[in-house]
């Protein structure tokens, strides 16, 4: 079976997420965006927000929720983006 890809994704409105959103992201308007985006889709899915990639990294490490999908700032304190990616595909989340 093919994996849809994200623009596929975007335009079936009646899609089933299975798993959680994790957002990384210094600002606070950008969850707002995200939520927003999600409610017109009429998709229902949990979405966890962290202020820095270390917050993320940490409750990936100690989580037993399935994720979805990791949506990451690039310029952030403690761990940028780039980071953050390279500790995810080390630890194959």
């Amino acid at each position: 079976m093919k994996t849809p890809s994200a623009t596929e994704l975007a335009k079936d409105t009646t899609t089933k997420v299975i798993g959680k959103i994790i957002l990384i992201d210094d600002e606070k308007y950008e969850k707002e965006l995200l939520e927003k985006a999600l409610r017109e889709k009429q998709w229902d899915v949990k979405v966890e927000y962290f202020n820095n990639g270390m917050e993320a990294l940490e409750h990936m490490r100690t989580t037993k929720d399935e994720l979805f999908l990791v949506i990451s700032d690039m310029n952030m304190p403690k761990m940028s983006g780039l980071e953050l990616k390279k500790a995810i595909d080390e630890e194959k989340f």
